[in-house]
């Protein structure tokens, strides 16, 4: 009797632990795919900065998004999956600064993505995000230091800043 309560109790802790890691790894996928929309965001505005000169104007995402979705695979604006905000930002005093960014459900030390602190030179009419929620100024700190939107996290930043 007693050695069925210990196998029981085993199956229990294990099916914990898968439980735990399932969860880790359905998270990391999700952040996987905000990284990569926020690529092929960063591609679209380049191509439109090939046709225009300039990044398209910052402070609405519906004229950002029918500015830059005809250039992005597929030709719609992709969607956070599970509805956090996507930003987008372009500096008033250097029209040719620009910022993008999403916030990571796991805390992770992020290469090649723009890092720091309040973006200083993105104010609120400069900054627009998918949801409709003031976007302020983006934190695109890393490790869950960020805040994009109002959403804490680990900042993915990407776009051309100096």
């Amino acid at each position: 009797m007693i050695e069925l309560l210990v196998v029981v109790a085993i199956i229990g802790i294990l099916s914990g632990l898968v439980i735990m890691a399932t969860g880790q790894s359905r998270a990391k996928a999700r952040d996987g795919l905000r990284m990569a929309d926020i690529k092929a965001l960063e591609s679209g505005v380049e191509f439109y900065v090939e046709n225009f000169g300039s990044p398209p104007a910052g402070g609405n995402w519906t004229n950002f998004s029918n500015a830059v979705k005809s250039y992005i695979k597929g030709g719609s604006m992709p969607q956070d999956p599970t509805g956090r905000p996507y930003v987008y930002c372009r500096d008033i005093a250097n029209t040719d600064l620009y910022l993008l960014g999403a916030a990571l459900e796991v805390s992770a030390n992020i290469d090649r993505d723009i890092d720091s602190g309040a973006q200083s030179g993105y104010g609120a009419a400069e900054c627009s995000s998918s949801t409709g929620t003031g976007a302020g100024s983006p934190n695109c700190n890393d490790n869950g230091g960020g805040n994009i939107a109002g959403t804490v996290g680990t900042g993915f930043c990407l776009g051309y800043s100096n």
